[in-house]
């Protein structure tokens, strides 16, 4: 095979490897990675660094990615524990949100299960502005979340993003995305007490973060929210 027709199959084999790979799933990071990998080894000796090195060095950050995946995705197996939500071990002032419109569904009321007072979170004002955040205290592997809505009252939210930052000093909240970059709008609740969970692995990758903050999208009367969060310590 001659230089140039090489050259052709290795960038068509990037092109497609490239597509496939916005739609991938954790149960196929290990077989991707092993594939890339071999590519990797079969094209990127060298004896061909030089001619395919700019091409070699991409195929490199993709493997690098996968490998990072797997590392997260295997850990997500091991160590899917609530957080504290429920149990109280996150502290009522580490709950903080946009506003909340009583004494009776203060952001630390949106606690998995509560069924005390209005027995959840809700906003006071604009709710298409409004935030729920916890602080962990600690940069930690965030695997998922699950809501519920209130108990007492036809108040839930059915849609929502997720923002998270690393540290305390960090500049900017990052939304969460899929592997190819799309924000995520997570699948909320349709009654008051139904738990409903979302895993972050289904959709792109687990997250490190001290703070993580849930937006409502789309909610029925008012976004009341009960929530627990899962994962690990680093």
């Amino acid at each position: 095979m001659s230089t140039a027709h090489f050259l052709i199959s290795f960038l068509t084999f990037l092109a497609v490897a490239r597509m496939a790979e916005s739609h991938i799933s954790r149960d196929e990071i290990e077989s991707k990675l092993k594939r890339k990998t071999a590519v990797y080894n079969l094209l990127c000796s060298a004896r061909r660094q030089g001619v395919f090195a700019k091409c070699c060095k991409g195929l490199k950050e993709e493997i690098d990615n996968l490998k990072t995946k797997a590392y997260y995705n295997e850990l997500s197996r091991q160590c899917p524990e609530p957080l504290g939500m429920e149990s109280g071990i996150i502290p009522d002032s580490s709950i903080t949100a946009s506003s909340f419109y009583s004494a009776d569904c203060q952001p630390h009321y949106a606690r998995l299960n509560r069924d005390l007072g209005l027995c959840a979170w809700l906003p006071e004002i604009s709710p298409e502005w409004s935030w729920l955040q916890v602080d962990f205290g600690e940069k930690l592997i965030v695997l998922g979340l699950a809501t519920q809505g209130s108990c007492r009252q036809n108040y839930w939210v059915k849609s929502y993003f997720v923002s998270y930052k690393e540290e305390h000093d960090a500049l900017n909240w990052l939304v969460y995305t899929s592997y190819e970059g799309r924000p995520i709008e997570f699948q909320g609740n349709s009654d008051q007490n139904t738990v409903v969970t979302n895993y972050f692995y289904d959709y792109g990758m687990p997250i490190a973060a001290r703070y993580v903050r849930i937006m409502p999208l789309s909610y029925t009367n008012r976004p009341g929210m009960r929530v627990e969060y899962y994962g690990c310590r680093l």
